[in-house]
């Protein structure tokens, strides 16, 4: 499988990690919960601070 690359922003990647856990259950439950812990650990994205 070849991946594009486009960046998002956590809140979408959370979005769409949440609407496969649903449709499709299974490992992708698990997958979503991890991906919600690490969101929460990262700092705040400071990049276009002062801008």
């Amino acid at each position: 499988m070849k991946f594009q690359t486009i960046q998002r922003c956590w809140v979408h990647i959370l979005r769409e990690a949440e609407l496969l856990a649903a449709t499709q259950g299974g490992l992708l439950i698990e997958l979503h919960h991890e991906l919600q812990y690490h969101a929460r650990l990262l700092p705040p994205d400071i990049s276009d601070e002062g801008l």
